[in-house]
């Protein structure tokens, strides 16, 4: 709950919990908010815990609206590649319009051709590619906001991140826009306000402060790798190989940061093949998924480099809405 009070009334964090109430539960949740909103809380003891004299457990109660955990859309079927190339195989068999004008001189004036139609929806797929990178963008977006904040996750994963829309939203053309929120803050690291006391215990605070966003990032590249290679995958057994933890050891233990290495075997995958042309979508050289992961496991500089972290998101994003255009 120290979480919530900082974030929301910017206090320090030795504040007492009885200041969440400034965080009533009918309050308009802000479109900006990078959390899910506290609805309130309470105190129990769980059931089974033995210990019938101990100290009650602490429960949060989180407002999720119309969202949905990050983890039950990973879970979802990948679109038919067999749909696509069919619907690709008739696009390309309509016979072409012909200009009657054209054929048949006429001894009057030429009326103009028509307004040519808009262009076709977006397929299943060119949706889900945008979807996904947006996902990623706005992820990153609202950790960096929680950051900024002095305020680390402490246990972030596919669960506590709430995403509106779903698999069939067209981000470029939805009129509400995607929202992602960070959620179950439980075990989240609030670092000193800005009036708070330079000694001691301040500057153990920013250690373990800048150690838990450290942590974040890494974890959050875990998830957006489990999320890209999960949806544009193959499915089946095949996803419990792109599993957040999967990923994890791929990137970390396995090949100890030799992010070259890592992403040659990647490519190497077959099934893997779609999730890592995803990655690569770019405008410009380096500014891709890629780029993307390796700044985030790289969790020592975001700090100072949380801006670029930013551009690379929008601009991979850029790149993949251009691509479906």
């Amino acid at each position: 709950m120290a979480a919530y009070a900082a974030l929301a009334a910017r206090l320090p964090p030795e504040l007492s919990a009885d200041a969440v109430s400034l965080l009533p539960p009918d309050a308009p949740s802000s479109p900006a908010s990078p959390v899910a909103p506290l609805a309130g809380y309470f105190l129990a003891s769980s059931p089974g815990d033995g210990e019938a004299d101990g100290p009650p457990s602490l429960f949060l109660v989180q407002r999720w609206l119309p969202l949905t955990t990050l983890g039950d859309f990973m879970r979802a079927a990948s679109p038919s590649a067999s749909a696509s190339a069919a619907a690709a195989a008739a696009a390309r068999a309509a016979p072409p319009a012909v200009d009657l004008f054209s054929l048949f001189p006429l001894p009057f004036a030429r009326v103009p051709p028509p307004t040519p139609p808009p262009p076709p929806p977006r397929t299943a797929l060119q949706r889900r590619r945008c979807y996904i990178v947006a996902v990623a963008a706005r992820s990153l977006a609202a950790l960096a906001r929680l950051h900024s904040c002095r305020i680390a996750h402490g246990a972030l994963d596919d669960s506590c991140l709430l995403l509106s829309g779903g698999d069939g939203m067209d981000v470029a053309t939805s009129p509400a826009p995607l929202v992602v929120r960070l959620s179950n803050l439980g075990c989240a690291v609030v670092g000193f306000g800005p009036g708070g006391d330079a000694g001691a215990d301040e500057l153990d605070r920013a250690e373990e402060l800048a150690e838990a966003a450290q942590a974040d990032c890494r974890s959050l590249a875990s998830v957006l790798a489990s999320l890209v290679f999960t949806a544009m995958g193959e499915g089946g057994e095949e996803a419990q190989r792109a599993s957040p933890a999967a990923m994890r050891r791929l990137f970390l233990d396995i090949f100890a940061g030799d992010w070259a290495a890592a992403k040659a075997y990647c490519e190497e995958e077959e099934s893997w093949a779609d999730a890592c042309d995803l990655l690569s979508t770019e405008q410009e050289a380096g500014w891709n998924g890629w780029a993307l992961l390796a700044l985030l496991l790289d969790g020592e500089t975001y700090s100072a480099d949380a801006p670029q972290l930013t551009r690379v998101a929008e601009r991979w994003l850029a790149a993949v809405e251009e691509a479906a255009a």
